[in-house]
């Protein structure tokens, strides 16, 4: 398994064909707009097959925000997702951005404990959180 930074559209359509598939989630669409700052995809390929993706939107010079994290159903429980996050925190941190903003949902909440698990995080409302990266 390999992470793509903005891997061709082939990869985000077969993420976004299997988020269509689960409805339930409660995400409609991994791909992010945004008026000024155009989004980065971070997509983990496994044998040639799109595992998952983490969304990023940068919100200011400092600071980011995971706005998506996708893993599909065929590649979950694997660790990717962790993968993911840990990429996309040392890459920020590499770019000079200090912290990362997340949304933590009731079923997300164990494996975000885990990420945050040994990192300084501020809750916000409604699920929020900021990730200090240093």
């Amino acid at each position: 398994m390999h992470i793509v930074v903005n891997p061709p559209d082939q990869y985000l359509d077969e993420l976004q064909r299997s988020l269509d598939a689960e409805p339930a989630l409660g995400i409609a669409d991994i791909r992010g707009t945004h008026p000024v700052y155009p989004p980065t995809y971070f997509v983990a390929i496994d044998n040639d097959k799109a595992a998952g993706v983490a969304t990023l939107r940068p919100s200011s010079e400092s600071c980011a925000e995971l706005y998506k994290l996708y893993v599909a159903p065929t590649h979950r429980r694997l660790g990717i997702g962790m993968k993911l996050v840990n990429h996309v925190m040392d890459v920020l941190k590499s770019e000079g951005f200090s912290e990362l903003d997340i949304e933590i949902i009731d079923q997300s909440l164990d494996f975000w404990k885990r990420v945050t698990e040994h990192r300084k995080c501020e809750p916000h409302y409604d699920g929020k959180c900021t990730i200090f990266l240093d």
